[in-house]
Protein backbone atom coordinates (compact mmCIF):
# COMPACT_ATOMS: atom_id res chain seq x y z
CA UNK A 1 0.00 0.00 0.00
CA UNK A 2 2.96 2.19 0.33
CA UNK A 3 3.16 2.52 -3.54
CA UNK A 4 -0.41 3.18 -3.56
CA UNK A 5 0.37 6.43 -1.16
CA UNK A 6 3.25 7.27 -3.19
CA UNK A 7 0.90 7.58 -6.51
CA UNK A 8 -1.57 9.36 -4.79
CA UNK A 9 0.81 11.93 -3.66
CA UNK A 10 -1.20 15.40 -2.98
CA UNK A 11 1.50 17.22 -4.90
CA UNK A 12 0.47 14.89 -8.01
CA UNK A 13 3.11 15.01 -9.54
CA UNK A 14 3.45 18.92 -9.91
CA UNK A 15 6.52 21.21 -8.91
CA UNK A 16 6.80 24.80 -8.19
CA UNK A 17 7.67 25.47 -11.72
CA UNK A 18 4.02 24.11 -13.29
CA UNK A 19 2.57 25.72 -10.27
CA UNK A 20 3.86 28.81 -11.06
CA UNK A 21 3.04 28.58 -15.45
CA UNK A 22 -0.96 27.86 -13.94
CA UNK A 23 -0.50 31.31 -12.68
CA UNK A 24 0.64 32.90 -15.44
CA UNK A 25 -1.68 31.32 -17.77
CA UNK A 26 -4.58 32.55 -15.25
CA UNK A 27 -3.39 36.03 -15.86
CA UNK A 28 -3.89 36.01 -19.65
CA UNK A 29 0.21 35.33 -20.18
CA UNK A 30 0.33 31.94 -20.58
CA UNK A 31 0.70 29.11 -23.46
CA UNK A 32 -2.65 30.68 -25.22
CA UNK A 33 -1.37 34.51 -25.65
CA UNK A 34 -2.06 35.71 -29.52
CA UNK A 35 1.65 37.38 -29.31
CA UNK A 36 2.97 33.98 -28.70
CA UNK A 37 1.21 32.04 -31.06
CA UNK A 38 2.63 33.95 -33.68
CA UNK A 39 -0.89 35.83 -34.80
CA UNK A 40 -0.87 39.32 -35.99
CA UNK A 41 -3.60 41.67 -35.97
CA UNK A 42 -5.77 41.45 -39.04
CA UNK A 43 -4.62 44.71 -40.90
CA UNK A 44 -8.20 45.05 -42.54
CA UNK A 45 -10.06 44.91 -39.16
CA UNK A 46 -8.22 47.80 -37.71
CA UNK A 47 -10.37 50.85 -37.68
CA UNK A 48 -9.15 53.55 -39.73
CA UNK A 49 -8.96 56.75 -37.48
CA UNK A 50 -11.92 59.05 -37.21
CA UNK A 51 -11.00 63.03 -39.24
CA UNK A 52 -13.01 65.64 -38.60
CA UNK A 53 -13.09 69.27 -39.88
CA UNK A 54 -14.79 72.43 -38.01
CA UNK A 55 -17.28 74.65 -40.23
CA UNK A 56 -17.52 78.24 -38.82
CA UNK A 57 -21.02 79.49 -38.84
CA UNK A 58 -20.34 82.00 -41.59
CA UNK A 59 -18.99 79.00 -43.70
CA UNK A 60 -22.41 76.83 -43.19
CA UNK A 61 -23.45 78.50 -46.35
CA UNK A 62 -20.79 77.78 -48.53
CA UNK A 63 -20.65 73.83 -47.61
CA UNK A 64 -24.42 73.73 -47.70
CA UNK A 65 -24.27 75.18 -51.05
CA UNK A 66 -21.51 73.01 -52.69
CA UNK A 67 -24.25 70.00 -51.97
CA UNK A 68 -26.80 71.86 -53.20
CA UNK A 69 -24.69 72.19 -56.40
CA UNK A 70 -23.97 69.00 -56.59
CA UNK A 71 -27.39 67.70 -56.16
CA UNK A 72 -29.20 70.47 -59.34
CA UNK A 73 -26.69 68.73 -61.28
CA UNK A 74 -26.82 65.45 -60.67
CA UNK A 75 -31.27 65.90 -60.40
CA UNK A 76 -31.03 68.57 -62.99
CA UNK A 77 -33.54 70.31 -60.84
CA UNK A 78 -33.97 73.70 -59.24
CA UNK A 79 -31.81 74.49 -56.33
CA UNK A 80 -35.31 74.83 -53.65
CA UNK A 81 -35.94 71.00 -55.19
CA UNK A 82 -32.65 70.24 -54.62
CA UNK A 83 -32.61 71.91 -50.90
CA UNK A 84 -35.68 69.76 -49.74
CA UNK A 85 -34.45 66.39 -51.41
CA UNK A 86 -30.91 66.44 -49.48
CA UNK A 87 -32.93 67.29 -45.77
CA UNK A 88 -35.06 64.58 -46.41
CA UNK A 89 -31.79 62.43 -46.92
CA UNK A 90 -30.53 64.15 -43.61
CA UNK A 91 -27.28 65.80 -46.11
CA UNK A 92 -26.10 62.47 -47.01
CA UNK A 93 -25.01 62.53 -50.14
CA UNK A 94 -23.82 58.80 -50.33
CA UNK A 95 -27.00 57.30 -49.30
CA UNK A 96 -28.95 59.50 -51.78
CA UNK A 97 -26.54 58.23 -54.85
CA UNK A 98 -26.94 54.93 -53.67
CA UNK A 99 -30.35 55.20 -53.65
CA UNK A 100 -30.73 57.05 -56.97
CA UNK A 101 -29.25 53.62 -59.05
CA UNK A 102 -31.69 51.48 -56.53
CA UNK A 103 -34.76 53.14 -56.96
CA UNK A 104 -34.80 55.77 -59.40
CA UNK A 105 -34.75 59.61 -59.89
CA UNK A 106 -38.75 59.88 -60.16
CA UNK A 107 -39.29 57.49 -57.45
CA UNK A 108 -37.03 59.69 -54.97
CA UNK A 109 -38.29 62.84 -55.68
CA UNK A 110 -41.38 61.88 -55.15
CA UNK A 111 -40.90 60.03 -51.74
CA UNK A 112 -39.47 63.56 -50.42
CA UNK A 113 -42.12 65.37 -51.77
CA UNK A 114 -40.60 67.23 -54.66
CA UNK A 115 -43.12 67.26 -57.47
CA UNK A 116 -41.03 69.24 -60.68
CA UNK A 117 -43.17 72.10 -62.21
CA UNK A 118 -44.31 71.22 -65.67
CA UNK A 119 -45.44 74.71 -66.83
CA UNK A 120 -44.05 78.41 -66.05
CA UNK A 121 -45.30 79.16 -62.75
CA UNK A 122 -48.21 82.04 -62.58
CA UNK A 123 -49.53 84.21 -59.94
CA UNK A 124 -53.04 83.03 -61.61
CA UNK A 125 -54.44 79.63 -60.71
CA UNK A 126 -55.50 77.85 -64.36
CA UNK A 127 -59.31 77.55 -63.23
CA UNK A 128 -59.34 81.36 -62.49
CA UNK A 129 -57.58 82.08 -66.15
CA UNK A 130 -61.04 80.81 -67.40
CA UNK A 131 -63.01 82.61 -65.64
CA UNK A 132 -61.61 85.26 -66.72
CA UNK A 133 -61.79 85.12 -69.77
CA UNK A 134 -65.70 84.50 -69.32
CA UNK A 135 -66.16 87.38 -66.87
CA UNK A 136 -67.04 91.35 -67.52
CA UNK A 137 -63.92 93.40 -66.76
CA UNK A 138 -66.20 94.68 -63.32
CA UNK A 139 -65.66 91.01 -62.09
CA UNK A 140 -61.76 90.04 -62.62
CA UNK A 141 -62.03 88.91 -58.86
CA UNK A 142 -60.40 85.41 -58.20
CA UNK A 143 -61.99 83.33 -54.88
CA UNK A 144 -59.88 81.88 -52.74
CA UNK A 145 -61.00 78.01 -51.30
CA UNK A 146 -59.73 78.67 -48.07
CA UNK A 147 -60.76 81.77 -46.58
CA UNK A 148 -63.44 82.11 -50.13
CA UNK A 149 -62.44 85.85 -50.07
CA UNK A 150 -62.07 87.02 -54.07
CA UNK A 151 -59.28 89.03 -54.97
CA UNK A 152 -57.27 90.15 -57.86
CA UNK A 153 -55.58 87.62 -59.49
CA UNK A 154 -51.81 88.75 -58.57
CA UNK A 155 -53.11 88.30 -54.60
CA UNK A 156 -52.51 84.70 -55.83
CA UNK A 157 -49.73 82.02 -56.06
CA UNK A 158 -50.04 78.93 -57.90
CA UNK A 159 -47.06 76.24 -56.51
CA UNK A 160 -45.24 73.95 -58.74
CA UNK A 161 -47.99 71.05 -57.69
CA UNK A 162 -50.23 73.53 -59.32
CA UNK A 163 -52.42 74.29 -55.90
CA UNK A 164 -53.53 77.64 -55.59
CA UNK A 165 -54.34 80.14 -53.06
CA UNK A 166 -54.65 83.88 -52.20
CA UNK A 167 -50.80 85.19 -50.84
CA UNK A 168 -52.85 85.86 -47.10
CA UNK A 169 -53.94 82.03 -46.55
CA UNK A 170 -50.05 80.85 -47.94
CA UNK A 171 -48.80 83.61 -45.44
CA UNK A 172 -50.85 82.13 -42.78
CA UNK A 173 -50.18 78.48 -43.52
CA UNK A 174 -46.87 79.60 -43.74
CA UNK A 175 -46.41 80.95 -40.12
CA UNK A 176 -48.20 78.13 -38.23
CA UNK A 177 -45.78 75.93 -39.83
CA UNK A 178 -42.78 77.79 -39.02
CA UNK A 179 -44.11 77.87 -34.94
CA UNK A 180 -43.44 74.29 -35.28
CA UNK A 181 -39.74 75.05 -36.70
CA UNK A 182 -41.15 73.05 -39.85
CA UNK A 183 -37.88 74.04 -42.40
CA UNK A 184 -40.21 71.17 -45.10
CA UNK A 185 -43.43 73.20 -45.41
CA UNK A 186 -45.99 71.20 -47.27
CA UNK A 187 -48.78 72.52 -50.04
CA UNK A 188 -51.90 73.27 -47.86
CA UNK A 189 -54.17 71.20 -50.19
CA UNK A 190 -55.84 68.45 -48.79
CA UNK A 191 -53.27 65.27 -48.25
CA UNK A 192 -50.92 67.44 -50.92
CA UNK A 193 -47.27 65.83 -50.18
CA UNK A 194 -45.76 68.54 -52.65
CA UNK A 195 -43.14 70.42 -50.44
CA UNK A 196 -43.61 74.30 -50.61
CA UNK A 197 -41.07 76.53 -52.77
CA UNK A 198 -38.64 77.68 -49.95
CA UNK A 199 -38.05 80.80 -52.09
CA UNK A 200 -41.78 81.78 -51.96
CA UNK A 201 -41.94 81.20 -48.31
CA UNK A 202 -39.45 83.48 -47.78
CA UNK A 203 -41.14 86.27 -50.29
CA UNK A 204 -44.48 85.99 -48.32
CA UNK A 205 -43.31 86.29 -45.22
CA UNK A 206 -41.71 88.95 -45.38
CA UNK A 207 -44.25 91.11 -46.74
CA UNK A 208 -45.94 90.25 -43.40
CA UNK A 209 -42.99 90.11 -40.61
CA UNK A 210 -39.31 90.15 -42.02
CA UNK A 211 -38.39 88.82 -38.84
CA UNK A 212 -39.88 85.63 -39.44
CA UNK A 213 -38.41 85.70 -42.99
CA UNK A 214 -35.09 85.72 -41.28
CA UNK A 215 -35.95 83.21 -38.94
CA UNK A 216 -36.91 80.74 -41.38
CA UNK A 217 -33.60 81.66 -43.72
CA UNK A 218 -31.65 80.68 -40.57
CA UNK A 219 -33.64 77.29 -40.20
CA UNK A 220 -32.53 76.60 -43.71
CA UNK A 221 -29.45 77.37 -43.17
CA UNK A 222 -28.88 75.22 -39.53
CA UNK A 223 -30.15 72.13 -41.28
CA UNK A 224 -27.22 71.67 -42.75
CA UNK A 225 -25.65 70.77 -39.07
CA UNK A 226 -29.18 69.68 -37.30
CA UNK A 227 -30.59 67.69 -40.23
CA UNK A 228 -27.09 66.07 -41.01
CA UNK A 229 -25.78 62.90 -40.31
CA UNK A 230 -21.89 63.77 -40.64
CA UNK A 231 -22.21 67.11 -39.11
CA UNK A 232 -23.14 68.06 -35.57
CA UNK A 233 -22.82 71.63 -33.20
CA UNK A 234 -19.21 71.83 -31.54
CA UNK A 235 -20.31 71.41 -27.68
CA UNK A 236 -18.29 73.63 -26.16
CA UNK A 237 -19.89 75.46 -23.51
CA UNK A 238 -19.75 78.15 -24.00
CA UNK A 239 -20.98 77.29 -27.70
CA UNK A 240 -17.72 78.60 -30.24
CA UNK A 241 -20.32 78.47 -32.83
CA UNK A 242 -18.65 75.88 -34.96
CA UNK A 243 -19.46 72.99 -36.01
CA UNK A 244 -17.60 69.82 -36.52
CA UNK A 245 -18.02 67.46 -39.69
CA UNK A 246 -16.42 63.74 -39.75
CA UNK A 247 -14.90 62.83 -43.15
CA UNK A 248 -16.07 59.91 -44.77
Amino acid sequence: MDGDDDLYDGDCGYDDGDEAMEEDNAAGDGFYDDDDCGHEEDPVRRERPLEFSAIKKESLSMAQQQDLSMVMGMFNIKQHHARALLIHYRWDTYRLNDHLERKGQDRMLMEAGVVLQQESNSVVPPAAASRKRRCAPSRKKVTCEVCFEDSSPSAFWTMDCGHSFCNDCWTGHFVAALDSDDKQIRCMAFKCPAISDKDVVRRLLGRRDPAEAERFHDLLLRSYVDDNSAVKWCPSVPHCGRAVRLAV
